[in-house]
């Protein structure tokens, strides 16, 4: 039995034979407070009894009602505790039985710690060429989508957390005026691609700046929600709006005094994600602007 990593004062049954193979479960736990086994870790020396029901501290597995004997020796490497090797017998063992047993355990504990110290150096020489090679493709990337992908990869590869990319976005001055998730990843959904995010950012950013530049509005109203396969931002505003018929895509953007460069804008960023902008406004009437960008776009 060895010590749970997770909880020092747990045994955790990790090979058996004979007797134990038929009667123990494999995933037989018992702490150090408990039975024989638990003294004999506890004072981390060896336990020889030779007359089981003498002692209250044995703890009997059903089916082993013959058995009379339980040896109990600590596997132990400097002051570490690495376990408990135990035998129980239906016959008595001598003392010679118990120091052959305890040059076991000395020789299991090495080999134990041994192996356990490989694994780490293993691990600790993946993780390092994983940074490596990490650092050398993100110091090479010029695309900043590529630098946040390379990143999340290297989060996926240790498989054991949440991670979310946040981006800052900065105004003329310098000051902090919103904050863009541009990737994300999970142990149980993966990479999330968020590129509609920003996208949707951007535009939203450049109607606010057109109507402080031109509409003269007192109220304005943003609206995002998901239907049916498709993301849908819908931007409205009570101001002077502009001499305009309903246009899309197709028909450009009319105009151009009247925010009419911002708006084109706004639909090349739509474009790129195969969507579509619809704007529609009058003298007077204020303005709406449509956003629909296909949901689908979001996953790889």
């Amino acid at each position: 039995m060895l010590v749970d990593p997770a909880n020092p004062e747990m045994l955790v049954l990790r090979a058996k034979t004979g007797i134990y193979s038929a009667m123990l479960p494999k995933d037989y736990r018992q702490s150090i407070h408990q039975g024989i086994i638990g003294a004999a870790a506890r004072a981390r020396q060896r336990i020889l009894l030779n007359d089981v029901t003498s002692d209250p501290r044995y703890i009997p597995a059903r089916g082993m009602d013959d058995v009379c004997t339980e040896l109990a020796v600590p596997v132990v490497v400097g002051d570490r505790l690495l376990g408990v090797l135990n035998v129980e017998s239906t016959r008595r063992l001598s003392e010679e039985d118990a120091v052959d047993l305890e040059v076991v355990a000395d020789q299991l504990g090495v080999a134990i710690d041994n192996a356990r110290l490989f694994a780490r150096t293993q691990q600790t020489l993946a993780e390092t060429q994983l940074l490596y090679e990490t650092s050398r493709r993100m110091s090479t990337s010029m695309d900043v989508d590529e630098v946040i992908g390379t990143y999340l990869e290297q989060v996926a590869a240790r498989g054991r957390y949440v991670c979310t990319v946040m981006l800052y976005a900065f105004d003329e001055a310098g000051q902090r005026t919103a904050a863009i998730i541009r990737g994300r990843w999970t142990p149980w959904e993966g990479r999330v691609h968020l590129a509609h995010e920003e996208t949707l950012f951007r535009i939203v950013q450049e109607a606010l700046n057109n109507v402080v530049k031109h509409a003269r509005a007192r109220r304005i109203e943003i609206t995002l929600r998901a239907v049916d396969g498709l993301i849908s931002l819908t931007v409205r505003d009570d101001g002077q709006g502009f001499t305009s018929e309903p246009i899309g895509l197709a028909d450009g953007l009319r105009s151009p005094t009247s925010g009419g460069f911002g708006l084109r804008i706004m639909r090349e960023r739509a474009e790129a994600l195969r969507g579509r902008i619809d704007v529609i406004s009058a003298p007077g009437k204020g303005t709406i602007i449509n956003v629909r960008l296909p949901q689908e776009d979001e996953q790889p």
